[in-house]
């Protein structure tokens, strides 16, 4: 739902009662990628009495929907979206809570479209005119902030990926930087990349990464069975790895033993 919807303004929170520990380490092994909270008080709130539970939250703040998450449709979604605002939903993309007139306008617009990159140089330019008056400098001056920002967010979310070894999503971050910042902030991010590919261990992880995607794909179109066949070879073939652990787990349907 997250994948499909996310764009068209739907936001996924995961929510659970248990420890920031337990909690932290099913999100590292399953790679859950939406957000998540520990130790919750929601269920009571919000009547549930068995899990999995899902609520859906219309644009006007109202539930829309309660109940397993097996049951939930596309077309209640596309219900509780309309008049959602629209969002991008590449992860380069600036979220900007202000406008921005004048020359700003299609700056702000190309940064919270998702290419920061075009937009920075220009409005270091603006920022250094001595023609621009004050609020365009200001506006230039905070657009620029949010884009050195935004990076240094995504940097550490790059980070973060590569600490419990999901290599195949920190290489997608860091070079995502280095293409959109080439020669300015993003030669740091091409320097990072190098490493992590020089790293052997690192290398293994990404094997392992791409395997267990593949087997994925793969398990959507087939049955059970042979689905269950094809995260055994990702265990097999790439033993130590993260995408072993995540596909074994999968077999064992999401439970650790």
């Amino acid at each position: 739902m997250h994948d499909e919807f996310a764009s068209q303004g739907l936001v996924v929170v995961a929510v659970s009662d248990e420890g920031d520990k337990l909690v932290s380490d099913y999100i590292d092994s399953l790679g859950i990628q939406v957000a998540v909270g520990a130790g919750s008080p929601a269920s009571g709130k919000y009547g549930v009495n068995g899990i999995p539970h899902s609520v859906l939250i219309d644009v006007n703040g109202r539930i829309a929907w309660s109940g397993s998450p097996y049951d939930l449709s596309k077309g209640k979604v596309k219900e509780a979206l309309k008049g959602a605002k629209k969002r991008s939903s590449n992860f380069m993309a600036v979220p900007l809570e202000e406008a921005f007139g004048g020359r700003l306008t299609a700056l702000a617009k190309t940064m919270s479209g998702g290419n920061p990159g075009k937009s920075l140089a220009a409005l270091q330019a603006i920022a250094a005119d001595e023609k621009a008056t004050e609020d365009e400098k200001t506006g230039a001056a905070t657009l620029i902030s949010s884009i050195e920002e935004h990076a240094k967010l995504l940097n550490g979310q790059a980070e973060g990926f590569l600490k419990s070894y999901d290599v195949q999503k920190g290489l997608l971050v860091l070079d995502a930087l280095a293409k959109e910042f080439s020669g300015t902030i993003g030669d740091a991010a091409k320097a990072r990349a190098a490493e992590v590919r020089k790293d052997e261990k690192m290398m293994k992880e990404l094997a392992g990464a791409e395997a267990l995607t593949r087997a994925q794909e793969q398990a959507s179109k087939i049955g059970a069975s042979k689905a269950k066949a094809k995260f055994q070879e990702v265990v097999d073939k790439h033993k130590g790895t993260r995408a072993a652990e995540r596909a074994a787990m999968m077999m064992r349907g999401g439970k650790k033993d």
